[in-house]
């Protein structure tokens, strides 16, 4: 499931860097594999009324900062027919419970949509020591959110 969700993030992404897809008609994702076979990885999905509405992947250490031991949302995807409805900030509350601690949250800053997520959905958790810096990481601008839960 987290596979095809992958391909509609992918696709809504590629304008913004610029990936072509696959000879196979897939957007590539290295990864996905290690989120069931590594015990730092964190693989959840998002169901509302019993219907899949989205996905995210959580890893204990953030590849943008090398910062570790760290939460850090390395996907969260929520299908834009469940977006604006509340359901991403329940899917966030429900992780970061899970995951106590320092966290990281990467968002590149051409996605004006997860900018605007992102600011909204964590002004309204419970965070202390929150601050945001930006990157430069492999060629790309990325804001990232620091805090502790």
């Amino acid at each position: 499931m987290i596979s095809n969700l992958l391909q509609l993030m992918l696709h809504d992404l590629s304008p913004l860097h610029g990936e072509w897809i696959g000879r196979d008609g897939r957007y590539a994702y290295e990864w996905l594999d290690s989120y069931w076979v590594e015990s730092d990885r964190y693989p959840y999905l998002m169901y509302r009324e019993g219907q899949l509405a989205g996905f995210a992947l959580v890893m204990a250490h953030s590849p943008i900062t090398g910062r570790t031991p760290c939460g850090f949302m390395a996907e969260f995807f929520i299908l834009k027919a469940q977006r604006r409805r509340g359901y991403g900030q329940v899917m966030l509350g429900e992780i970061l419970s899970r995951h106590s601690g320092s966290w990281e949250i990467a968002v590149m800053g051409k996605n004006q949509g997860a900018v605007s997520f992102w600011m909204d959905a964590l002004s309204k958790c419970d965070l202390e020591d929150r601050y945001e810096e930006s990157l430069i990481h492999k060629k790309l601008e990325w804001t990232v959110h620091s805090f502790v839960t």
